[in-house]
């Protein structure tokens, strides 16, 4: 475990959830914070290399539900510093900070979608990307102001697929483009259909041969797979499905994915 960095966030969490009510439970991976109805908890994912900070349901002080991801950084203890445990503690205040300022009987529960039971929209990539490549926030700022939100498909293609090419094709061993490559995997595997279509049809099918082949032998397995059924869609036109067939999300990614061909 990364002992100073886990607990400098910890105790960070503290200071905002104590405040608030909460209790605080330390086991030897994972600190928890509970009231009567809620949970959070500080995990270091020794396997992975990163912080995660997970949500779940409790009644009467005890957790009833399965631990949820809310927000996630890549750490690694030997190279990375106490400043940047600083900034993952930071990230992780303002991630709690909104939902604790909404008063607990004002909080309604709705059960989301199979398709949308997840955190880890394009935005919420991009924002874990900025740890990578920290002039990203800047750009994120600069599309809100201009376009009042984030074009997912636009802002990848325009804003992020060059940054990554770059590191990709100048430094693909490197401990970045590893992190890079962990990042990837992790977003395709939990992240929403649009985060998904964003890593394939954008950022890696927007790869040119020679940096992708030096780059994908650090996907993970599915990852690689995926990437392998992407890139053979590189310079086809994709038409939807008839729409009493087609679901209104895949139409919705592939129509995206449509535009960026043109």
């Amino acid at each position: 475990m990364a002992s100073k960095a886990f607990e400098l966030i910890a105790e960070k969490i503290g200071d905002l959830l104590s405040a608030q009510g909460y209790t605080r439970n330390d086991t030897d991976d994972v600190v928890e914070f509970l009231n009567e109805d809620t949970a959070y908890s500080v995990f270091y994912d020794d396997e992975r290399g990163r912080f995660e900070l997970r949500q779940a349901e409790a009644e009467g002080g005890e957790v009833t539900s399965e631990w949820k991801t809310i927000s996630m950084w890549l750490f690694n203890e030997a190279s990375d510093s106490l400043s940047e445990a600083e900034s993952i503690a930071g990230d992780f205040a303002d991630t709690l900070s909104k939902p604790l300022k909404t008063p607990v009987a004002l909080q309604t529960k709705k059960k989301k979608k199979k398709d949308e039971d997840s955190t880890s929209d394009p935005v919420f990539f991009f924002n874990r990307l900025a740890n990578l490549f920290p002039d990203i926030k800047e750009d994120l700022n600069a599309e809100k102001i201009t376009f009042g939100d984030v074009r997912p498909f636009t802002f990848a293609k325009e804003k992020i697929l060059p940054k990554i090419s770059d590191l990709c094709r100048r430094y693909p061993k490197s401990d970045p483009a590893q992190k890079l490559c962990t990042l990837f995997a992790d977003f395709y595997e939990n992240g929403d259909l649009d985060t998904r279509a964003v890593i394939t049809y954008v950022l890696i099918n927007g790869l040119p041969a020679d940096v992708y082949s030096q780059i994908a032998p650090q996907f993970s397995e599915k990852l690689l797979k995926a990437a392998t059924q992407s890139r053979k869609l590189i310079g086809k036109k994709i038409k939807p499905e008839k729409k009493k067939k087609q679901s209104k999300v895949i139409a919705k990614s592939l129509e995206s994915y449509k535009q960026l061909q043109k």
